[in-house]
């Protein structure tokens, strides 16, 4: 092979790369923050992002924070950090950012104990802080349809949280369900002090109950598409007959 066509070859190999990397990075439509100690040092322009929509801290690939939802593809900001964040940090990131929707905690180094009371959080829609130290949910979330607070410490879900359509609470110590949760489509508070499923929640099409205390599932969860619980808990009729038909599925743990 000739000297000029090795340099062909080499600068299509070259060219390739190059683009497979432009590729990976304009996907998610995200601005990146590379590791830092303090975020006080952030970016001045960055920081006077007032739009952003998403907001999500992470120690992993920034592709596997992003939301589901087509509508948050907007204006994100994915922060990771090997040091983590402390509760000012994460106060002040909020503060400058009045239009939120989307919050996402997923860092093992974490030391954010609460989120803030915040008048702008009110229109927050999706929040997910898993394997934090948050002891409490503010009442003021009146908005949020997506909320996964498991393996934390958390003990109450406020009863405002009216427009809830999915709740994942397991491994936590919430003893109750509200029962003005009429919207939840997918509860899932396995493991937890949990005894009794509201009968007002007539909407839900997944319920995941087991080792917890529940001892009867309500007749009136009438769109239930799948049931996880233990052995012990009495099914009602209407949702045996349902099973028979193979409307519904149903999945029972040993105790």
């Amino acid at each position: 092979m000739t000297r000029k066509k090795l340099k062909k070859s080499r600068n299509k190999k070259s060219s390739r790369k190059k683009s497979r990397k432009t590729k990976k990075i304009t996907v998610s439509n995200t601005r990146l923050i590379k590791p830092r100690s303090n975020f006080e040092d952030l970016p001045i322009d960055v920081l006077k992002l007032m739009q952003t929509r998403a907001l999500a801290f992470t120690n992993k690939s920034y592709s596997k924070t992003l939301p589901l939802n087509k509508e948050f593809y907007e204006i994100n900001l994915i922060v990771r950090s090997r040091d983590g964040i402390s509760q000012k940090e994460f106060t002040n990131m909020i503060k400058i950012r009045p239009n939120l929707l989307y919050i996402t905690i997923n860092m093992h180094n974490i030391l954010i104990t609460e989120i803030p009371i915040i008048s702008s959080l009110k229109n927050l829609q999706y929040l997910s802080f898993i394997y934090t130290s948050i002891t409490e949910i503010p009442n003021i979330l009146i908005n949020l349809w997506y909320l996964d607070c498991s393996y934390t410490p958390i003990t109450k879900i406020p009863d405002t949280l009216v427009k809830l359509k999915n709740l994942y609470c397991r491994h936590t110590s919430i003893k109750e369900i509200p029962a003005t949760l009429i919207n939840l489509k997918y509860l899932y508070c396995n493991n937890t002090p949990i005894t009794e499923i509201p009968d007002t929640l007539i909407n839900l099409q997944d319920l995941d109950c087991k080792t917890t205390f529940v001892k009867n599932i309500p007749n009136t969860l009438g769109k239930l598409e799948i049931l996880t619980c233990n052995r012990t808990v009495n099914i009602p009729k209407n949702l045996q007959e349902r099973y028979h038909k193979r409307q519904i599925q149903i999945d029972i743990t040993p105790d």
